[in-house]
């Protein structure tokens, strides 16, 4: 892929290429490790009106749950 200079860049590592979807809560695009340019990975904001936010706990959520088999992998979180 052709990496654009006007593509976000997030956490100084991971380039944002395309939206993926997005809803009530927020949004959800497509990224790559600026590093290398081979991982894809998803990238998840959460719109900050959201009157009930949701990211700290699902990201204290999968933490847990990526020692299992199925569950993502999270790589990167921030406020």
């Amino acid at each position: 892929m052709e990496i654009k200079e006007d593509f976000p860049i997030v956490g100084d590592k991971y380039i944002l290429t395309d939206k993926l979807g997005s809803g009530s809560f927020g949004q959800v695009y497509a990224a790559i490790n600026k590093s290398n340019n081979a991982n894809t990975y998803a990238v998840k904001f959460e719109r900050k009106s959201n009157s009930n936010p949701t990211l700290t706990r699902e990201a204290r959520v999968l933490t847990i749950l990526a020692k299992h088999s199925g569950f993502p992998k999270l790589y990167y979180f921030t406020k």
